[in-house]
């Protein structure tokens, strides 16, 4: 059963709709809650949450190394189209953001204030100076992508979140900007108190 049905209104028969992994279908002692790394404050529901966002993204990541699958969009099942999807070979043959915000490097000194100058279409991340983070959606052209990205996590003993941990993916980082996808209205299902939303610029607003 769907704990948000009313999210499968955002997209068409088009798109393949892959399995969630939902924290309340899980154990409460399942290994991965303690491999999954959270402040001490954090809200336990909010951990577990995270925990099992974090598998969903690997699970699809898997099937896209495991099948290998080619030219693959993810889009969180919250996440809103604004443009028409590029051709293929406008996002590059590198991992590439479809959506999300710039932040710091260190996180606890939060999101960018001001606008990245970025040119209409495939921009390079630059990591040296900035960070994306969330992953409304994001474009794997070929599986040896995805392949790399499970080898790198499954070397981890200790992991988190899953866009913080993205920065240190072994693999070249694009974006494509405007974002394709912003995040749809509504609550979301990990942080109860979030307020604050992605932008077309890549910016939290």
């Amino acid at each position: 059963m769907l704990r948000c049905p009313e999210r499968a209104n955002n997209f068409d028969e088009t798109w393949t709709r892959a399995p969630a992994v939902d924290y309340k279908d899980l154990d409460p002692d399942h290994h991965m809650f303690e491999r999954m790394v959270s402040y001490w404050n954090l809200n336990p529901a909010e951990h577990r949450a995270k925990t099992a966002c974090w598998m969903s993204h690997y699970n699809i990541l898997k099937k896209i190394s495991e099948q290998r699958l080619m030219r693959c969009i993810v889009v969180e099942d919250d996440a809103q189209q604004m443009d028409t999807l590029p051709e293929p070979h406008e996002l590059g043959d590198e991992f590439c953001y479809l959506g999300g915000y710039f932040s710091n490097l260190k996180l606890t000194k939060g999101h960018l204030k001001d606008k990245v100058l970025s040119k209409r279409g495939l921009n390079q991340l630059n990591r040296e100076t900035h960070r994306m983070l969330m992953f409304v959606s994001y474009y794997i052209p070929h599986y040896q992508i995805a392949t790399q990205i499970i080898n790198y996590l499954d070397s981890l003993v200790r992991i988190r979140a899953i866009d913080c941990m993205a920065h240190t993916f072994p693999v070249p980082m694009n974006y494509h900007y405007p974002a394709l996808f912003v995040e749809a209205p509504g609550p979301s299902t990990i942080r109860q108190k979030k307020t604050k939303h992605c932008t077309t610029d890549y910016m939290l607003v």
